[in-house]
């Protein structure tokens, strides 16, 4: 271990904040300038390990380095946090050691917090009090068992510690400035298996100097577990919580391919389910049979949820297949929500088309395969359908391309009447419009524009 100290040092980054969005720049891997400048970190690191300490560095996070670096006290200079445990057998003690610069290429021990547990899950500096030329405060998560975490929160200021909130149990939890004060605040999530009339998110302010629970809200009796937790501006320039997990089914069973989303959000002072209308259970509108992640579909910084809706197959794929298309839904403060756009997502060819509102209703898809020695096709065929009795009318087609030959990728791409729409290695998209009467509304720029890669989404829970 002594060995890697060295190694340790140089590849020092700064803790980064994980709440609901990035707080600062100048916190993002800030590299070392120079290893003579840490000798005497080191040094204070050896005297610890020579203490029967072993470093145990954070499992989750941002930074899961054994020794971080950030500016706690906002005065342009770095303070080193180094991540331990006691090493006996019998001990399940843990330990942060915050060092200070006490002057120019020179650390000292400035504080010690203790906890207990298994390891420390995760470590997120943040500003709960006084703005943000005052020191800020780390949100530490022990975690207890391989299932259960607590979430303490220590205030820092002058170098005098003092635990704003205690060891406090959660599913999830997450910190952001949610009241637009200036400073953040604290959600902490609690699903329990046994009991979902108990599920609830507790909301923390800062009052005299300690985390005051605020108010509590219930969360969808439905919301079984939680997979992801995504911070998002509201219309209105709220912040609001959107937390997303399965649901049960009608028979009580978890059941992994129906989700449901609660938006929380500060309405008149208070943690807000903005979702669940009143008298609701759960959040009726945002239950769904769809594994598209809620997302900022159209790029106007709000997240939209997806609502799936069934869309006629036709020919061959006629009984075979189920096609949805996804009614994006925006929603504002007061839980009303409007649709902000529709899709029609092909997740098997891994693209999909925002469409045109007046398509809906009117269209009927059919999928197609074409397979050589050397190409695999597959295309999906947009049809115009009109009313029930008439015969659909293709209008449009979009193909996947795919051959470990580059000219024959090329060649099936720029057939008689095709155009290309993107290309990836190994991997060409392109379309071709069919004549017909219906004027669907794009043309070949628009649909350039309207056609989208599937991405794949990293949590930030």
């Amino acid at each position: 271990m002594r060995n890697l100290l060295s190694l340790l040092l140089a590849c020092l980054t700064a803790v980064t904040l994980t709440g609901c969005g990035l707080k600062s720049g100048e916190d993002l891997y800030q590299l070392p300038k120079a290893s003579a400048e840490y000798e005497s970190l080191q040094t204070c690191l050896e005297d610890i390990l020579d203490q029967g300490l072993e470093y145990s560095a954070p499992l989750t996070g941002s930074n899961l380095q054994s020794v971080q670096l950030t500016d706690l006290d906002n005065d342009g200079t770095n303070e080193a946090i180094a991540f331990f445990r006691d090493s006996s057998a019998e001990s399940q003690s843990l330990k942060l050691y915050i060092f200070r610069q006490v002057e120019p290429n020179r650390y000292a021990p400035a504080l010690v917090i203790e906890g207990n547990g298994t390891a420390i899950n995760s470590v997120v500096v943040c500003q709960l009090q006084g703005g943000a030329d005052s020191m800020r405060e780390l949100l530490i998560s022990w975690q207890l068992s391989p299932t259960v975490y607590a979430l303490s929160a220590y205030s820092l200021d002058n170098y005098s510690l003092t635990e704003m909130l205690s060891s406090s149990t959660y599913t999830k939890y997450t910190v952001d400035d949610l009241n637009q004060d200036g400073n953040d605040e604290i959600v902490l999530i609690q699903l329990h298996s046994s009991d979902q009339d108990s599920n609830r998110a507790d909301y923390y302010v800062a009052q005299g100097g300690m985390m005051t629970m605020h108010n509590s809200v219930f969360l969808s009796k439905k919301l079984s577990s939680i997979d992801r937790v995504t911070c998002s501006p509201l219309p209105n320039r709220h912040t609001a919580l959107y937390v997303t997990g399965s649901a049960l089914a009608p028979n009580g069973e978890a059941s992994a391919s129906t989700v449901i989303t609660d938006i929380l959000a500060i309405r008149e002072d208070d943690l807000t389910n903005i979702s669940m209308g009143k008298g609701e259970l759960n959040s009726s509108s945002t239950l769904r049979s769809n594994q598209t992640q809620e997302q900022d579909i159209n790029s106007d910084g709000i997240v939209e949820i997806p609502i799936p809706s069934l869309v006629e197959s036709y020919g061959q794929s006629a009984g075979k297949e189920k096609f949805y298309s996804l009614h994006w839904q925006q929603y504002d403060i007061s839980g009303a929500f409007h649709m902000a756009c529709v899709t029609y997502h092909n997740t098997n060819d891994g693209w999909y088309l925002v469409v045109p509102g007046h398509w809906t209703g009117h269209i009927s898809l059919m999928r197609t395969e074409n397979t050589s020695s050397l190409t695999v096709e597959h295309s999906i065929v947009f049809y115009y359908r009109g009313t029930q009795r008439d015969t659909p009318v293709p209008f449009l087609a979009i193909y996947r391309t795919t051959s470990s030959d580059r000219q024959t990728r090329i060649d099936r791409a720029q057939k008689s009447g095709r155009f290309v729409l993107r290309s990836d290695p190994g991997t060409i998209y392109s379309a071709e419009f069919f004549d017909c009467d219906w004027d669907c509304g794009l043309t070949e720029d628009t649909l350039k524009e309207q056609f989208h890669l599937i991405q794949p989404h990293w949590s930030n829970s």
